[in-house]
């Protein structure tokens, strides 16, 4: 996975506009084996982009206010494509980066994800609920599961992640960015995320098949909203936002650049559970200049120049078996982004 001044434009809100008709997005207008979607990124906050209260009949125009200072190419194909296909029968899309496949699945009741080749799964992974119009309502428990085998009469590793996913449909109007500067009909798609418990478990058997001893665990609570605008076209989902004014558009590819993963802003670490004394981490933004490593009691382990880093390697081996977090932090000490990892030697 993954990662200026911009122009101000006066924004239109609740302005009449006497031929647009709210949308439905349905089943039809979910990507298909084939379909490329390149994804720009802002890495500015911008007050432009924070969201404009719930209404109907809106104007907003993006189209000079984005830097683009970062782009990713997406490639969806069919499964089969991708080895570990066989563990995902449901599956009808993937995205592929290198060894790695995750895979989808598309249906009536929207978009999926269904895990990866890396050993993920997830239950009720729902990325885009069809169909969906104006003062829609979804709600789905995910739950995220993660199984590391290290080999060599090692124990085997569990992570349990849940989080409540929360779709309403609160705004339609017209949107218009650098991919779409005449406008497209949008509805806008307010995701509200509810961090549940997080839990790790090892198993010396060895086996992964229990018995199953917990390691660490998390209650969660934590709470993140942020907003897709998505239309009846290709692609579907035509700009994101923050709530606190960091945006992305989308645009159609030419279907002829090498599959890649998506790449979206959320920072990474990686592997889930580190195993071998050492835990690779993606800021994903050019805007972290500092990376800060906490325990479980919020105590500040390691502090780490960032700037202009795109992978930091981090040494584990001084620390207790257990799940860290990690912060990156701007130039001027403000967090814009975080994740975490599990250390399992």
């Amino acid at each position: 996975m993954k990662y200026i001044t911009t122009s101000m434009l006066a924004l239109g809100l609740g302005l009449p506009f006497a031929t647009l008709a709210q949308i439905t997005i349905t089943q039809a207008n979910l990507p298909q084996p084939g379909a490329e979607w390149v994804i720009y990124s802002e890495t500015d906050e911008n007050p432009l982009f924070i969201p404009t209260p719930a209404g109907g009949n809106q104007t907003w125009n993006w189209t000079n206010a984005l830097s683009t200072e970062e782009s990713f190419t997406s490639q969806w194909a069919s499964p089969g494509s991708f080895n570990g296909s066989g563990e995902f029968p449901s599956a009808t899309l993937a995205i592929g980066d290198g060894d790695y496949a995750g895979f989808y699945r598309a249906d009536a009741t929207g978009l999926y994800t269904l895990g990866g080749n890396d050993g993920s799964r997830v239950q009720n992974g729902l990325v885009l609920p069809t169909p969906f119009t104006a003062g829609g309502n979804r709600t789905a428990a995910e739950v995220f599961s993660s199984l590391f085998f290290p080999g060599g009469g090692q124990a085997a590793y569990k992570f349990i992640s849940h989080r409540t996913l929360i779709y309403t449909c609160d705004a339609w109007g017209t949107l218009s960015t650098p991919a779409f500067p005449g406008g497209v009909n949008v509805l806008r798609i307010a995701q509200t995320e509810v961090a549940g418990p997080d839990s790790s478990f090892t198993d010396a058997s060895v086996t992964g098949s229990g018995p199953w001893v917990l390691m660490n665990a998390d209650e969660g609570g934590d709470v993140s909203v942020s907003y897709t605008f998505v239309q009846n076209g290709n692609p579907v989902m035509v700009a994101w936002t923050s709530d606190d004014g960091y945006a992305e558009y989308y645009a159609a590819g030419s279907g002829t650049s090498v599959p890649e993963q998506h790449v979206v802003e959320t920072p990474m670490a990686f592997p889930v559970p580190s195993m071998d004394g050492r835990v690779s981490i993606r800021p994903n933004t050019k805007a972290a200049v500092r990376v800060e490593v906490l325990n479980a009691l919020g105590e500040v382990l390691h502090s780490i120049n960032a700037q202009g880093v795109d992978l930091i390697q981090l040494g584990t081996q001084g620390y207790a078996p257990g799940t860290y977090l990690f912060r990156c932090l701007d130039a001027a000490g403000t967090p814009v982004g975080q994740g975490r990892f599990i250390v399992g030697h």
